[in-house]
């Protein structure tokens, strides 16, 4: 099969006849033509129920599960086939032994409206895809984590400590704004939400 090199990674997969997670198809995998009918998407909508009952493409991922699977079992088989590869990337480019002596920490990025739930949740997921326990991955909301990397990459020009401004996250398959105060540019860029990410739609 053909390598090739994104920054991004659709979040899609097809289970095989027998179900394994050994024989999943992920990513760019699972786009091939014979695939589309069998393809499980919008797992992230289907792990907030609040999600699942209003959006449509939830509702009709929800058929695509496999009978003997939970919607945490899918999102735990993706997370470990996704974390195979990274093992497997950090290997072949640093070698065994550089892998072995590191120590990696996952930062997991979530929907800046999602329930306390929904968060459980996917740290259980991700923790039985050996991630690491929940006390030792931390979470943080999608608008936040766009911010700090436009804000890394692009400097933060006339913001000022204690300014205000807004982030507009249109996703594929959701739509937060969610409004932040500037507290600190230094050591580490921080902010403060002030207004919840309760707003918001998944289509516009």
């Amino acid at each position: 099969m053909a390598c090739r090199t994104s920054d991004k990674v659709p979040t899609e997969f097809v289970y095989t006849e027998d179900g394994s997670r050994e024989t999943l198809k992920w990513g760019f995998q699972a786009q091939a033509p014979d695939l589309s009918p069998r393809v499980i998407r919008w797992t992230k909508l289907l792990l907030d129920p609040d999600y699942t009952n209003l959006v449509p493409e939830a509702q009709e991922a929800s058929k695509k599960i496999p009978h003997n699977k939970a919607v945490t079992e899918l999102v735990t088989d993706y997370l470990s086939a996704l974390r195979a590869h990274i093992t497997e990337t950090l290997t072949a480019v640093y070698g065994p032994t550089f892998l072995k002596r590191s120590e990696l920490k996952y930062i997991l990025t979530v929907p800046a409206i999602w329930s306390e739930k929904a968060k459980e949740t996917h740290l259980e997921a991700a923790g039985k895809a050996s991630y690491g326990s929940k006390e030792e991955l931390d979470l943080i909301s999608e608008p936040q984590a766009a911010s700090i990397a436009a804000f890394r990459s692009l400097g933060h020009g006339p913001l000022c400590r204690y300014d205000c401004f807004t982030v507009v996250d249109c996703g594929g398959g959701t739509v937060d704004l969610i409004s932040y105060k500037v507290m600190n540019f230094r050591p580490n860029i921080e902010f403060r939400e002030i207004t919840g990410g309760q707003g918001g739609c998944y289509q516009l």
